[in-house]
């Protein structure tokens, strides 16, 4: 193949890419999820004061509906919702953005592993795949770690192959990946146990580059270390909500627990056929992976076996780290989203299955290989794109709260100035009054509240009130004394003789949960 040829493959996989995480971002997923809604309008904080919605000066850690998360996705989103304004596209832009350059990087590094045929076929994987393009399509901070750690394992192949430069990059990725997502806590060290492994030699022989590598890579961990040994009950507070060692059980039990977990995140009917039973996941329609990847990737994992040098050592460790750090949480299992990071290394296994068949036959039979394996993974390309743009916005509605900013952008347009409820129930979330609700973060976000008024009373000074943690719906309404008012709440929550006045728009026979209902003075 030469130079010009693959050139251009790539740009046509890189054009793909991104025209499968771009095409109406706005619209599929529908709706806009509260975590999403929470990213984009810290964005936009931070973007017009250099605070987050709390009012604190540029942090490395947001309060997110009770738990502190990075606010990396955060900075990330400043540039579009600054020169775009916020809205649900600008605020995903960054995570299909994310998945673009995470292709990029996989064919460099597939490149620098193997050979141009198995990096095209790499980087054509993943472009295409199912998990990752779900996860490059909403606001979501898990999306950089599949991106951090191909950054991480092509620095330390590069630096292997004479690129002392590579080192440095790949500790900065590494640091970084703790900051992307919480299991990033447990996954980087793995990850990096694992690289340095497969460089020992190097970095014993190279050391002065180790050592300035390892001061960056300390420099940039400290604070994400200094959060966790400071707050550690705010660092560790959802982990411990979810993890699988539960008061009361014994070690053998979460040892049993933790080898069930794991097995199940390469059962064959989450990898080909449903995938995440979490909606905004997986389309459950379809699995993480195409069926035509599932053959090539066996083949991919006997063929790496096989070799025992370190870049087959290198896919088979990020393979079998990946499912780590959920298969220590006890929901949800397993999990797409906390085992991302091991997406690429599921493309490789895949990518060297297809390149080591091709080389085993003739060059004959290889072309008729080629385009079986070609056209069977367009058929399950052209059945996901059908599933996501098609039915998957009507079957998951509810998952992505899809319906709250119709809702509260009719509610808003009224021209009497009635009072604005928002039930507890349409965020999802009981939090203590002190704690930004979902339902003040989605009236600021489809508002656009300006975020210094925000910053000093939240939706003090607006039509808009989020119903206190913990008070029953029929409380509410004796509480609200005008004799007009508005209710946003879910479709089923109010009586069913209380007809509402607006409910979002239906879809191919399927409703949104969530309507608006106008009160006179009675239940």
């Amino acid at each position: 193949m030469s130079r010009q040829s693959e050139c251009l493959i790539l740009a046509v996989i890189v054009v793909a890419a991104a025209a499968l995480r771009l095409t109406a971002l706005e619209y599929s997923p529908p709706g806009l999820f509260r975590d999403e809604a929470e990213k984009g309008y810290n964005a936009w904080c931070l973007a017009e004061t250099g605070r987050d919605y709390e009012g604190r000066r540029l942090p490395l850690f947001i309060n997110v509906f009770g738990a502190h998360t990075s606010a990396i996705y955060q900075y990330a989103t400043v540039p579009w919702v600054w020169l775009a304004g916020l809205e649900v596209w600008t605020t995903r832009l960054t995570a299909a953005l994310v998945g673009v350059l995470t292709v990029f990087v996989l064919f460099w590094l597939a490149r620098a592993l193997f050979d141009p045929a198995a990096a095209l076929a790499a980087a054509g994987i993943l472009a295409v795949s199912p998990w990752h393009i779900q996860f490059s399509r909403w606001a979501q901070q898990g999306i950089f770690m599949p991106l951090l750690f191909t950054v991480a394992a092509w620095g330390v192949v590069r630096f292997r192959q004479g690129r002392r430069w590579g080192l440095p990059i790949a500790a900065a990725a590494i640091a970084l990946s703790t900051y992307a997502y919480d299991v990033g806590r447990a996954l980087a060290p793995l990850f990096l146990v694992l690289l340095a492994w497969i460089a020992w030699r190097e970095l014993r022989v190279h050391w002065k580059w180790t050592a300035v590598s390892a001061v960056i890579l300390a420099l940039l961990v400290a604070p994400t270390l200094h959060f966790v040994l400071s707050q550690t009950d705010a660092a560790m507070a959802r982990f411990r909500r979810i993890s699988i060692a539960q008061p009361g059980m014994t070690p053998a039990q979460v040892v049993g627990q933790f080898l069930m977990n794991y097995a199940r995140h390469f059962s064959p009917g989450y990898l080909v056929l449903h995938g995440d039973r979490e909606l905004r996941h997986s389309t459950g329609l379809t699995g993480i992976l195409h069926t035509a990847e599932a053959p090539f990737f066996l083949l991919g994992l006997i063929f790496l076996f096989r070799r025992r040098d370190a870049a087959a050592a290198l896919v088979l460790g990020w393979l079998f780290i990946s499912p780590v750090a959920s298969s220590m949480t006890r929901e949800g299992i397993p999990h797409a989203l906390r085992s991302l990071a091991g997406v690429p290394a599921f493309a490789l296994a895949a990518a060297i299955g297809v390149a080591e068949l091709a080389r085993s036959v003739s060059p004959r039979n290889r072309k008729w290989l080629i385009g079986l394996a070609a056209g069977w993974e367009g058929l399950c390309l052209a059945w996901f794109v059908y599933v996501f743009f098609f039915i998957y916005p009507n079957i998951s509605q509810a998952a992505w709260q899809a319906g709250i900013g119709e809702a509260i952008r009719w509610s808003a347009a009224r021209e009497q100035a009635d009072p604005i409820w928002i039930s507890e129930a349409v965020g999802g979330l009981s939090l203590p009054p002190e704690i930004i609700a979902p339902g003040e973060i989605f009236v600021a976000f489809f508002e656009r509240i300006p975020p210094a008024q925000f910053q000093r009373g939240r939706l003090d000074g607006t039509r808009f009130h989020v119903q206190p943690a913990g008070m029953a719906l029929n409380d509410l309404l004796t509480l609200i004394q005008p004799p007009h008012k508005i209710l946003i709440a879910l479709m089923g929550e109010m009586p069913n003789r209380a007809v509402p006045a607006f409910a979002s728009r239906k879809q191919q026979g399927y409703s949104h949960a969530v309507a608006v209902y106008l009160l006179h003075g009675s239940r």
